[in-house]
């Protein structure tokens, strides 16, 4: 009988933990759909107008050598416009005396990643070398 209200009160404390730990997971969730809602509602107040579009656009672009994804679209060939189109402006430009030879920089902080770099040499205008960030 002491073996049974015994197992019974370890299985009733077993199960408010649980209860307790879903109901912290529920209430994260919550906050995290609600911090999505509001990005969401500035960025379509953002894009409502012409201007804030261009604007947005530009920061999206701005941001883009921060996503892998971004870094996977750069490939050997390409110019100086196609990086910046994909990546944004580099945060900064090492470039050789005679114009040939031209590294791009990238690097900052990036979210669930830390500290990152990377960067991209050009011959002629061209991409030849690509060292894409470690996320």
């Amino acid at each position: 009988m002491k073996k049974s209200v015994l197992f019974a009160a370890v299985v009733a404390l077993s199960t408010t933990v649980e209860a307790a730990s879903l109901e912290q997971q529920v209430r994260d969730l919550q906050a995290t759909v609600l911090n999505q809602e509001a990005r969401i509602q500035k960025l379509e107040k953002l894009l409502s107008s012409p201007k804030s579009a261009a604007q947005a656009q530009q920061q999206i672009s701005q941001d883009g050598w921060t996503k892998p994804s971004q870094w996977n679209r750069i490939k050997r060939g390409m110019s100086y416009g196609q990086v910046k189109s994909i990546l944004g402006n580099p945060h900064s430009i090492k470039d050789l005396g005679d114009g040939q030879f031209r590294t791009y920089f990238y690097n900052g902080y990036v979210s669930g990643s830390g500290e990152v770099a990377g960067k991209l040499e050009f011959n002629d205008g061209q991409i030849y070398i690509i060292k894409a960030p470690v996320f």
